[in-house]
């Protein structure tokens, strides 16, 4: 929330990572992403446990977003040299 002139201002409509987006239907897909994870994990190893499953979907994450990082990075290099 925000103040802007002494009158309050709830962005939790219209902000993507929040419960109440996630709620109206407007998230970025991101619970349903995890959900979608835990699940097939779960399927694959039935016996491990919520923490362990967190972990992993961290991981892959992370390992997303440097593959991600590494394609603007060869792209941008590319326009670069092409400049």
């Amino acid at each position: 929330m925000t103040k802007i002139r002494h009158i309050m201002q709830d962005h939790r409509a219209t902000d993507p990572r929040s419960v109440a987006a996630q709620l109206r239907g407007t998230g970025d897909g991101r619970g349903e992403r995890y959900l979608r994870f835990q699940q097939m994990m779960m399927e694959l190893q039935p016996n491990l446990k919520i923490t362990t499953i967190t972990k992993a979907y961290s991981a892959r994450l992370r390992e997303e977003a440097a593959v991600e990082r590494e394609k603007a990075y060869r792209i941008a290099n590319l326009r670069w040299r092409q400049s």
